[in-house]
């Protein structure tokens, strides 16, 4: 059972192709802003294939710096949109228990071919030709 505590040396790289499209979308803009009423600001200081190192305005208040959203979040939540064609924040919660949903939302939503379906609740698609890639 996963723990919600990872070290970095220890979890599955981010898939390449992934890794590629997430680091064109930090270099684009670092900041990433959440999805829903009440957008937060999440900045990506780095992204490596360990994962994404993120800075919060919870992080930078307590001088923590940078927090790992590690690559087995990424993957599985790239991974089960391609395969759904949609994932809701929800899923990304419960059913895949993605702790740090509202970031990795964010941010895939910014991926070419991803789009965030209108209405209250947080739900992603994706363009068939991009699931296929």
């Amino acid at each position: 059972v996963w723990s919600g505590v990872t070290e970095p040396g220890l979890d599955e790289p981010i898939e390449p192709a992934l890794l590629a499209m997430l680091a064109a979308v930090a270099r684009q803009n670092p900041r990433v802003y959440t999805l829903g009423p009440s957008p937060a600001e999440n900045v990506v200081a780095d992204v490596t294939s360990s994962g994404l190192w993120v800075e919060t305005a919870r992080s930078r208040e307590r001088s923590t710096g940078a927090q790992l959203v590690p690559p087995r979040m990424l993957n599985l939540a790239w991974d089960t949109l391609r395969a759904r064609g949609r994932l809701s924040n929800r899923e990304m919660l419960e059913e895949l228990r993605i702790h740090r949903s509202s970031f990795v939302c964010a941010v895939l939503a910014r991926l070419p071919g991803v789009t965030v379906e209108p209405g209250r609740s947080i739900v992603l698609r994706i363009r068939a030709r991009e699931a296929e890639a």
